[in-house]
């Protein structure tokens, strides 16, 4: 199955979240499936408040993030674009801490799930004996963003190293109005090709920042073509055991509510 977002698209679904009474963060979902369908693949743009700490935590699947504006601190990492995290199932990481721009990053995960784990009050959700924890942040890449992507050549760059099996994340650059395969590692659980400069061509319309496109871990590498502005795009592989493990029931616990959702009017 393949599935395709845009931003533009995503900023109709903006929500604004709350933390202690105050605004933590924007989400808009790029690309999401119906309400309750948690087979669903799922990708987001968070706009985080400069400032505005987001605890250590955990989720119930793997996870990409991709920080493509601002900069902060993810624990003692340094964040900036292009910088990208994977954390596996029930690993807990952070704090995320944006800086005085704030921080925008994009959040992808072959599944839907809704909460949030914090730490140390989820310790009895993580079941470490049968789930190690697995993370790892990629170096610092710079792109052409919201910019066009001049790029003379075909360059396939792999940024973060196959820790797991399946586990992939490379940095495609693609001249202007040429065609490449998208790169792949067996064993993996699915990939998104996410636009991080220029544009790609698609039939139905460009797609350009932040744009991305999904495709099933039986779906053949995707041929993509770059647009009139050459493009940028980083492909991101989920490992085999990105969902190996059932996901915690969220009803055995009620931390999520410390993060209160309103609408982006209010």
């Amino acid at each position: 199955m393949i599935h395709v977002g845009t931003l533009a698209q995503a900023r109709q679904t903006r929500q604004s979240f709350k933390m202690d009474g105050a605004l933590l963060s924007h989400k808009s979902v790029i690309i999401g499936g119906p309400a309750g369908d948690t087979r669903h693949p799922n990708a987001f743009l968070i706009e985080q408040e400069p400032g505005r700490l987001l605890p250590a935590h955990f989720h119930g699947w793997g996870q990409f993030q991709v920080v493509v504006a601002g900069g902060g601190k993810l624990g003692t990492h340094e964040l900036r674009p292009l910088t990208v995290h994977y954390a596996g199932q029930r690993s807990p990481y952070g704090p995320i801490l944006p800086g005085d721009q704030g921080l925008w990053y994009l959040t992808l995960r072959p599944r839907t799930e809704s909460g949030v784990f914090f730490m140390p009050e989820s310790r009895g959700f993580r079941d470490p004996a049968k789930i190690p924890r697995f993370d790892c942040v990629s170096e610092f890449h710079e792109t052409a963003g919201t910019r066009d992507a001049t790029v003379s050549e075909l360059r396939v760059d792999q940024i973060m190293p196959e820790k797991t099996v399946g586990l992939g994340a490379w940095l495609m650059r693609i001249p202007a109005h040429a065609s490449a395969q998208a790169p792949s590692l067996p064993g993996g659980a699915g990939r998104y090709h996410v636009v991080v400069g220029g544009s790609l061509q698609q039939a139905s319309a460009p797609l350009d920042w932040l744009s991305m496109i999904w495709s099933d871990a039986d779906e053949a590498p995707l041929a993509l073509q770059a647009g009139p502005r050459g493009a940028e795009v980083l492909i991101l592989q989920f490992p085999g055991d990105a969902c190996l493990h059932p996901h915690p029931d969220p009803e055995r616990t009620t931390l999520t509510s410390l993060v209160s959702r309103q609408s982006a009017a209010d």
